[in-house]
């Protein structure tokens, strides 16, 4: 769980760093760690 939580925040971060201008992409970045965090947990 905890792990999960880690990963999903670093590739929160990664995804940060790539679309930092775009704010729509972060939107969808996290939408899509949303869903697979829920499917982990």
């Amino acid at each position: 769980m905890l792990e999960a939580f880690i990963f999903a925040t670093i590739l929160f971060g990664f995804f940060g760093i790539i679309f930092k201008e775009n704010l729509m992409m972060k939107i969808i970045a996290m939408d899509v760690i949303g869903l697979w965090t829920k499917k982990v947990c």
